[in-house]
């Protein structure tokens, strides 16, 4: 019994944290103005690039996922990579250059005008999140934080901040996962590319 009282006080903590989301509207201009953001960085031929840590960087590798893939609509991939998704890479740059470089570094090498980056962060204070961005910020790449409450000046480094306003970082991944495929959707619904029929279309297969 005490194990059901506090499954219902978990889903309970849930509920209050997506019920103040959708009753803020700021919240939710800032996921329709990513959503847009990335739409007309791929409609001038640039790139997604995704970051994060631990946790984090599953939830980067899931968003580049589902734009070179699909989430809903059958369609070209939208070009997207994680940079937490090598680990020799990562290994070598941390190695030679520090673990704060892991992610500037790549971005000073791949990353153009064109691009956007997007940061998955909990509580802004990675110092290789903040590292990133500050590359983007002096290189004129736009850049995207989802991240939890905090007290970061990270609003001077990002063109927009999905902040969800709690300080559990499970709760924090897991709205990071429902607000992402909310924008992952909108992006497919703005970008006019040509569907691809392919195995998928035919058989309507979902992840």
């Amino acid at each position: 019994m005490e194990l059901l009282v506090k499954i219902n006080k978990k889903l309970e903590q849930r509920r209050a944290i997506l019920n103040t989301i959708i009753q803020n509207v700021g919240i939710q201009n800032k996921i329709l103005k990513s959503a847009q953001i990335l739409a007309e960085c791929l409609k001038l031929g640039g790139k997604i690039i995704t970051a994060g840590n631990g946790g984090s960087a599953s939830q980067s590798e899931h968003f580049s996922s589902e734009m070179m893939g699909r989430l809903k609509n059958s369609r070209t991939p939208f070009p997207s990579l994680s940079l937490s998704s090598n680990a020799s890479l990562l290994t070598c740059i941390g190695n030679d250059f520090g673990f704060e470089r892991i992610f500037s570094r790549q971005i000073e090498g791949i990353g153009t005008t064109k691009d956007v980056f997007i940061a998955f962060t909990t509580s802004c204070k990675s110092r290789n999140i903040i590292e990133a961005l500050n590359v983007c910020k002096n290189s004129n790449i736009k850049s995207i934080v989802f991240t939890g409450q905090c007290v970061h000046d990270i609003d001077l480094l990002a063109e927009e901040i999905i902040m969800i306003p709690s300080n559990d970082v499970q709760i924090i991944q897991e709205c990071h996962d429902i607000i992402s495929h909310i924008v992952c959707e909108l992006v497919e619904e703005i970008v006019p590319l040509p569907c691809l029929v392919t195995i998928y279309a035919c058989f309507d297969l979902q992840h």
